[in-house]
């Protein structure tokens, strides 16, 4: 099957939420729903309680798995690796820039870079795709089974659009 790398932006861009796995350093699993920004590089940008256990989890893991899709449908579903972690001080601004003014445009009050400084109860984090699949149907032994292949990042950003 050839990738349809159009499609996938399209489902980046009609889709504000996404899933983010993360996990202990000794396995435990957590899973967590956010509404999320994007880079024109596709880095997501949202914001979280910095208590909140994934917050806290990826302080303690940066390796996450991301989901983007509708719940309801699996095709046309994407399914990433990526490493995440807490936005520093210095790149505060350009991430909220993104988390306000991205895509998708957020509807809640205007925030500052104040509101994300040290000891304030929020947290801008972002993820950087380090691997994505989409999912395809095939037949094996007369059953249709799925699989996952592997998207050129590379291409999604942009330095092979074609």
């Amino acid at each position: 099957m050839a990738i349809d790398y159009d499609t996938i932006r399209d489902v980046i861009a009609a889709t504000r939420h996404c899933a983010i796995a993360t996990s202990s350093p000794t396995g435990e699993p957590w899973l967590s729903t956010v509404f999320f920004n994007y880079t024109p590089d596709f880095d997501l940008v949202w914001e979280s309680a910095r208590d909140a256990r994934h917050s806290q989890l990826l302080r303690e893991n940066p390796r996450v798995a991301i989901y983007i899709g509708r719940h309801d449908q699996i095709t046309g579903a994407l399914f990433g690796d990526a490493e995440a972690s807490e936005v520093s001080a210095g790149d505060i601004p350009a991430a909220l820039g993104t988390w306000l003014h991205g895509p998708h445009q957020r509807e809640d009050p205007q925030r500052t870079p104040d509101d994300y400084a040290f000891g304030k109860p929020l947290g801008l984090y972002r993820a950087h795709l380090r691997e994505l699949y989409v999912i395809s149907h095939t037949k094996l032994e007369g059953y249709t089974v799925e699989q996952r292949e592997k998207v050129d990042l590379g291409r999604l950003r942009g330095s092979d659009r074609s």
